[in-house]
């Protein structure tokens, strides 16, 4: 920093000082600085102020560090004030200011990234800062990746809702779009207590965030499909120079595990999309439109349609358990259908070309399995036992199909129906029990939640069921982490049956609000439903009419 040494402490009028426009402190606490102009009334003020020259008759000198000292000198009264003068350019100014500032004990996470990034602004690199507010490098860096955040992070983070460290985890992925992917994995709702409507926000666990980020934010670049050090796939170049390479910034990426990790997906997916495309140019198939991947990836990632075989997955028709890709030499992978799914690249090949292909790639198994003979008996009965399993498996299924429609009434029906929830929901029965008959503790259905289940339902009558089945089905699409398509099927099924929701949540609120008052206490009746009976009473009257 270019400065002249400063003078030594001199006395000068509080009223030739004059406030420097490069300050960053934009904020005084009243409180604060009444009880440090206490302070000075007390003791005086200890530690000098630190000005510089200015060309002003009325107001000489210009203050560089120590602006709160001069407000709480004034309340307090003061006349004269102990300065230190020292010349200074505006760059030193500012850049002592930010210092200071930076190393002000009640700022706020976003406070403090905000005057290291006007630190950096002005050449500081990120050590050069660290050794400055005296931090160390790594929480320096961390700091500077929450200036990067989307205005929804900055906002749960201000809230309080994030942990500056779940906010810093954020900031180690540089695309916005995806850190707003990975805002919506951290928080999760809740509702209060059981008997609230209202809802409270938390965060996962932070080594759970740590995990999300790096298995579904970062990928690791031995696994590239691509050339990583070809520079034309995209603005960023190579991978070995990139910056957001791992090892290339160990003050950030301290905490990555490994130094050969890419963590900026959005620009891997986009050398991935580059890469297709230059494949498709040379004459390979390649998925690029989403019709097209839909096609081939009908459930999403990692199932495949029945007509391919995942390239990566293993033969195990092989004695060697190699994967496809291993398996079949260069001509016949000619063949391969290439995808970007979920931002990886993906590698299938056709069923009905795979026997061919294993057989020009020098491997027979496949075609020999099912054309060479039985060696012994056992082989002739266990084939002839598997031929038999399935035929019978497929016939009942197809007689199964058929005769539902015919042979199942409704009491049956429903029956079947509540035996396939029980089953198949298990413990998460818990929450529908109380609403269905259970009046018992919770901690009892710990472990018994199916048997206690069937018992309830062998007493129901059929309307009854239909309301257990129904619920046991959708009641968590009621809840404020459901997706938006699930939230609007429960919204019209709650419509459809007459139940008045938002009638509903007036009625909660006022209750509540009279509890608050000290009024009277929520009218929730608790019988088997525990619900409240402006809730039961119509969805039991719909129910009726339709039976």
């Amino acid at each position: 920093m270019a400065q002249t040494e400063a003078t030594r402490c001199q006395s000068v009028l509080l009223a030739q000082l004059r406030e420097s426009p490069f300050n960053p402190r934009k904020h005084y606490d009243e409180r604060g600085l009444n009880e440090l102009a206490a302070s000075i009334t007390d003791r005086g003020i200890l530690q000098p102020i630190l000005v510089r020259r200015f060309d002003d008759a009325k107001t000489p000198y210009e203050i560089v560090t120590g602006h709160r000292r001069s407000r709480a000198a004034k309340i307090a009264k003061l006349t004269v004030v102990p300065v230190i003068v020292g010349e200074f350019t505006d760059r030193d100014v500012r850049q002592i200011q930010l210092i200071e500032n930076a190393q002000r004990v009640d700022l706020s996470p976003l406070e403090e990234a905000g005057a290291y990034a006007a630190l950096r602004e002005l050449g500081l690199s990120t050590r050069d800062i660290a050794k400055e507010v005296h931090k160390q490098p790594a929480h320096v860096a961390a700091r500077l990746t929450l200036n990067t955040l989307p205005a929804k992070v900055k906002a749960e983070l201000a809230a309080g809702v994030l942990t500056v460290e779940h906010a810093e985890l954020i900031g180690l992925i540089p695309d916005p779009h995806l850190q707003e992917q990975a805002l919506k994995k951290f928080i999760v709702e809740h509702f209060i207590d059981a008997n609230s409507s209202k809802t409270a926000k938390g965060v996962i666990p932070l080594a759970k965030a740590r995990r999300i980020v790096e298995t579904e934010f970062m990928t690791v670049l031995s696994a590239a499909p691509f050339d990583t050090e070809d520079a034309t796939l995209s603005p960023l170049g190579a991978c070995a120079k990139c910056p957001f390479r791992s090892g290339n910034d160990r003050d950030l990426f301290g905490n990555v595990q490994g130094k050969n990790v890419c963590t900026n997906l959005a620009d891997y997916r986009l050398k991935i999309e580059n890469h297709l495309k230059r494949l498709r140019e040379q004459g390979a198939t390649v998925l690029l439109t989403p019709r097209e991947v839909k096609e081939v990836f009908p459930f999403g990632n990692p199932q495949v349609a029945d007509d391919y075989v995942d390239l990566d997955a293993k033969c195990h028709d092989d004695p060697k358990e190699r994967t496809y890709d291993q398996l079949l030499a260069d001509e016949p992978k000619r063949s391969t259908v290439f995808a970007q799914v979920n931002g990886r690249l993906r590698k299938v090949y056709p069923k009905a070309q795979l026997a061919a292909a294993l057989d020009a790639s020098g491997h027979e198994f496949l075609r020999r399995k099912s054309e060479r003979p039985a060696t012994n008996d056992a082989e002739r009965k266990a084939r002839q036992q598997q031929k038999l399993d399935r035929a019978v498996r497929v016939a009942t299924l197809a007689a199964f199909a058929a005769a539902i429609p015919k042979a199942l009434g409704a009491p049956e029906w429903i029956d079947l129906l509540a035996s396939i929830v029980i089953e198949e929901k298990g413990w998460q029965l818990e929450d529908v029990l109380p609403r269905h008959g259970f009046t018992g503790k919770r901690d009892d259905l710990k472990g018994n939640c199916e048997a206690i289940t069937r018992k309830l339902v062998a007493k129901m009558n059929d309307a009854q069921k239909r309301a257990f089945v129904i619920d046991a089905l959708v009641h968590t699409w009621a809840g404020p982490n459901a997706d938006a398509g699930k939230r609007a099927v429960f919204t019209k099924v709650v419509a459809q049956l007459g139940v008045d929701a938002k009638a509903i949540e007036r009625q909660v609120r006022a209750d509540f609000a009279e509890k608050a008052a000290g009024k009277s206490k929520p009218k929730l009746s608790k019988p088997a439903s525990a619900t409240p009976p402006h809730v039961a009473r119509p969805a039991a009257k719909v129910v009726r009419a339709r039976a």
